[in-house]
């Protein structure tokens, strides 16, 4: 989710493999969904494709009927435990502002390896420090704006003494007092590969030797990059007569960096190709892709990107998200 839309995607696909198949609430006498096609590695010479139904599952039980999900209470209790423990959290994430807003484009034919998506993000506005954390100087000093970033639910202050070089310092008030009472060390390979700022992994908290006071001044440090999408081409999947995926995965990745020419790639975002076609949604992004070629080219669609303001890449996923996306996922065209 990673906000981890892949890991909610492959939950709703297991729907099917678990025997579960959704039927729209208005024709209750439709035909069960078929259950996915086993995805095969991609195919390159020679081609093989399998003749049709070759590769259903079988089963001896019958799948199990229910209507497609209008609330969370619409869903299966096994269901809705499986997705329980990824409602209302986010992957360790510094929390952004997007400076200009970005223009959806029209389907056209994108590269391998091509980026696209690009914004210009900062820290979101933080805390200010009004004294050095335990008399040491490379923890801060006062008058330091420190941004935030949410760990595990909860909100964090960080700051870094040099752009280019060094660890990332995160500080928590849990009791919410206006002083700091502990720390977490960011090592510099927790932070997304090619930025400044943007946590990625969490530390383990110590506790600081005094609290440490902060004022919530709304202060923002002072850190401008690059965040955007790759595409990075198909992963596994079947080929149709034309050459073009028909069932299977493509990948994207995130990118992040100082310039256009210093983008590095993190957080993989699987795709599922169906019938030639398939969506990647991450928080606000939402592209859509066809005609996936194997060593070329691909039919990409950019729909929208993160709004102006402040946002997160990854928001917190609720209830209402999971049932969006599943019925989507399932079908449902309304």
């Amino acid at each position: 989710m990673s906000r981890s839309i892949p890991a909610i995607l492959l939950a709703a696909a297991g729907l099917a493999s678990a025997g579960l198949t959704a039927l729209p609430a208005a024709a209750q006498q439709a035909k069960p969904a078929a259950p996915p096609l086993a995805i095969p590695p991609v195919q390159r010479e020679p081609l093989r494709i399998p003749p049709a139904g070759a590769n259903r599952q079988t089963s001896a039980s019958p799948p199990i009927r229910f209507q497609l999900p209008r609330t969370w209470d619409d869903l299966p209790p096994g269901v809705q435990q499986s997705l329980t423990p990824m409602l209302d959290k986010a992957p360790p994430q510094s929390r952004l502002v997007v400076e200009q807003a970005l223009e959806p484009f029209a389907a056209r034919s994108v590269d391998q390896r091509a980026v696209i998506g690009v914004q210009v993000v900062r820290p979101a506005p933080g805390v200010t420090l009004t004294k050095t954390p335990d008399e040491k100087p490379r923890l801060g000093a006062a008058g330091e704006a420190l941004w935030p970033a949410v760990i595990d639910g909860r909100t964090i202050y960080c700051r870094r003494q040099k752009p280019a070089a060094g660890d990332v310092y995160c500080f928590a008030d849990k009791d919410d007092d206006g002083r700091f009472e502990t720390l977490t060390r960011a090592y510099s390979d927790s932070l997304r590969p090619g930025s400044i700022f943007q946590i990625s992994e969490a530390g383990r908290p110590e506790k600081l030797l005094a609290p440490a006071p902060y004022t919530k001044s709304g202060a923002i440090a002072p850190f401008t990059e690059l965040l955007g999408l790759r595409y990075g081409g198909p992963v596994q999947g079947r080929i149709s007569p034309d050459g073009k995926l028909r069932d299977g995965v493509v990948e994207f990745q995130v990118v992040a960096g100082a310039s256009r020419e210093a983008l590095f790639d993190s957080d993989p975002q699987i795709v599922q190709i169906e019938d030639g076609k398939g969506e990647l949604v991450l928080g606000a992004y939402r592209v859509e892709i066809s005609d996936v070629t194997i060593d070329g080219p691909a039919t990409v669609r950019l729909v929208s990107g993160m709004a102006p303001g402040e946002t997160m890449l990854s928001p917190p996923i609720s209830k209402e998200d999971v049932v969006k996306m599943l019925r989507e996922r399932l079908g449902a065209t309304d």
